[in-house]
């Protein structure tokens, strides 16, 4: 019986592993969508805007992996109405913001925004947040990484 269970917890923790490696695996425009039905279901007017922009699997990967965090945050912390989204093709660089009208601030020090901000950094990018009000965070990624 405990080599059953064993062999049941092991698979158990294999189908975890692939369900979030599939996760983390979701292209830009999948997370987009999922975000877009993640607010909606959550009653959060999103306004999405984005550009076309020709990326990377990794540069997308980790855009999205951003996009989903902050959107996480904001429909469990911040009581928004509304969320806009932007993902700008600019001349040097690409550019990904994410702002609500929720009454929360960004905590620097959260674990989400060090994870955001790795993520961003290890491409050569920076991660600003509060820069357009105190529920704002925008990710710029220079072209040459992208």
């Amino acid at each position: 019986e405990v080599r059953s269970m064993g062999q049941t917890a092991r698979e158990a923790l294999a189908d975890v592993r692939q369900a979030i490696s599939g996760y983390q695996q979701q292209s830009l425009d999948e997370s987009i969508e999922h975000v877009r039905l993640s607010l909606r279901a959550a009653d959060i007017d999103a306004a999405i805007e984005v550009e076309a922009v020709d990326l990377p699997s990794r540069t997308q990967a980790m855009l999205a992996l951003v996009l989903r965090e902050a959107v996480t945050n904001i429909i469990r912390h911040s009581a928004a109405r509304s969320c806009r989204i932007a993902l700008t093709d600019e001349p040097k660089s690409v550019s990904l913001s994410i702002r609500d009208d929720g009454g929360g601030r960004i905590r620097m020090d959260g674990n989400g925004v060090q994870g955001m901000r790795a993520r961003i950094e290890s491409l050569g990018g920076r991660l600003d947040i509060g820069r357009d009000g105190p529920a704002s965070l925008q990710a710029q990624i220079p072209k040459e990484a992208a």
